[in-house]
């Protein structure tokens, strides 16, 4: 290989490393505390819903590897009460964290999508696939 093609290819590398390191990966990207509203979206088919202040810890999973926990809280009388962990995991394809629940009285899909400082999420029940839920958050401690 001579110089130039060696020099060439070290530029490329340099660039794609560069990239890669700015952009960071999907797990750093959601990684921190969020805070927004989660707000119902069909009341009259799921009447128990509330709209709420959320205040969601996502950290890195001690279960499996590349995946996110999820810690959520709602915001009751100023406070912080908590809503229970959701274990989230990355789905490439559609540039997603989701997370797939079901209790003895219910079956649902969260989906959770980052976009710089704002994460967005749904809840769907399944199987119809009904949206419940849309999530509107923003990361904190940045601008």
């Amino acid at each position: 290989m001579n110089a130039r093609r060696a020099l060439w290819l070290a530029a490329c590398l340099a660039a794609v490393l560069c990239e890669r390191a700015r952009s960071g990966s999907p797990q750093d990207a959601i990684l921190g505390t969020w805070r927004g509203t989660s707000d119902c979206v069909d009341k009259v088919r799921f009447p128990a819903c509330h709209d709420e202040v959320v205040v969601y810890d996502v950290t890195p999973s001690s279960i499996k590897t590349g995946a996110v926990t999820l810690d959520a809280d709602k915001i009751v009388e100023g406070r912080r009460a908590d809503m229970g962990e959701l274990e989230l995991t990355y789905d490439a394809a559609a540039a997603q964290w989701v997370s797939e629940f079901q209790n003895a009285r219910f079956h649902g899909l969260w989906t959770f999508k980052v976009e710089g400082d704002r994460l967005t999420a749904t809840l769907v029940d399944l199987p119809a696939r009904r949206q419940i839920r849309a999530v509107t958050t923003r990361k904190q401690g940045t601008k």
